[in-house]
């Protein structure tokens, strides 16, 4: 009667926890993750204490649990957790059981995830550092364009600066050269010559009204 009574106390035990692992699997199906893990923890604790670490239901109970984490793409944690279940199984049911064989085939899911995943990582961090070597490049031939109007900015005024300082200089060679001929142009004023007394004298007898001319006297 005993072994029946602790029998029947097994049996009820059993199907309670597999109603409980029934449980969080909708849970996953629907995405409730948070609430799944809740539960799982919670049957795996019962289990490992009442049947062992290593028990086959135990075991069942771990390796939901770690695609729970796969399916909710924590693949680092589940990797951990599928390998230490397919160790155990591996150990308790053999390399060919197809509970083995089964976490075999998560365990290499999983692995080929992490592996896409770091390609892509890769290939992200790739794309960025692209994308800030392109920016540099831009940022540069900016720079390098800036500096370049401005030099020929300078340049530009500094060519102007002369030829307004030409111009100037030629305005004002212009000015005194036209000074300097305006002066030569100009004759100075002549002073007159001295005249001889002699000249003088017949200028003079030229310029007196004439005199009448005076009979010649005769002898007796």
């Amino acid at each position: 009667v005993l072994e029946r009574l602790v029998h029947r106390r097994a049996v009820a035990k059993d199907r309670v926890l597999h109603a409980l692992e029934r449980r969080p699997a909708c849970l996953c199906s629907s995405g409730e993750f948070a609430e799944a893990e809740g539960l799982y923890n919670g049957v795996l604790e019962v289990e490992s204490e009442t049947l062992g670490e290593d028990h086959p239901n135990t075991l069942t109970t771990a390796h939901n649990l770690a695609t729970l984490f796969y399916n909710k793409g924590d693949l680092a944690e589940a990797k951990t957790r599928l390998t230490a279940v397919l160790a155990l199984r591996t150990q308790t049911l053999g390399a060919e059981h197809p509970h083995t064989k089964n976490t075999i085939e998560n365990l290499a899911a999983v692995e080929e995830a992490l592996e896409r995943q770091g390609r892509a990582i890769a290939a992200s961090c790739a794309a960025e550092e692209e994308a800030a070597r392109r920016t540099a490049e831009a940022t540069k031939a900016q720079a390098l364009e800036s500096l370049r109007r401005q030099a020929s900015s300078r340049v530009a005024a500094s060519a102007a600066e002369d030829e307004r300082t030409r111009r100037v200089a030629e305005q004002a060679k212009a000015a005194a050269l036209e000074s300097l001929q305006r002066k030569v142009a100009v004759p100075p004023p002549l002073c007159p010559s001295p005249q001889s007394s002699s000249h003088l004298h017949l200028v003079l007898l030229r310029r007196a009204p004439s005199l009448p001319t005076l009979p010649s006297m005769r002898s007796k």
